[in-house]
């Protein structure tokens, strides 16, 4: 999951962004099978944007989990 925060107001958009993201990840994670229990995040990657009028990042997180017993 991936998000985009303007630069000036990084702090409180990547914040923002980045706890939306993090669920996001983890619902994505759990829904494609993965345990909720064991379910992580294990990357958090901020990436700035060179394309644009204005200054950006990309905030992208990975979240992983063990998968569930078939029942």
């Amino acid at each position: 999951m991936s998000c985009v925060a303007l630069i000036r107001d990084f702090l409180r958009q990547a914040t923002r962004c980045g706890e939306g993201a993090r669920e996001t990840a983890v619902a994505r994670a759990v829904a494609a099978g993965a345990d909720p229990v064991g379910t992580a995040v294990v990357r958090i990657r901020e990436v700035p944007l060179s394309y644009g009028s204005r200054r950006s990042i990309r905030v992208a997180v990975k979240a992983v989990g063990p998968l569930t017993a078939p029942r």
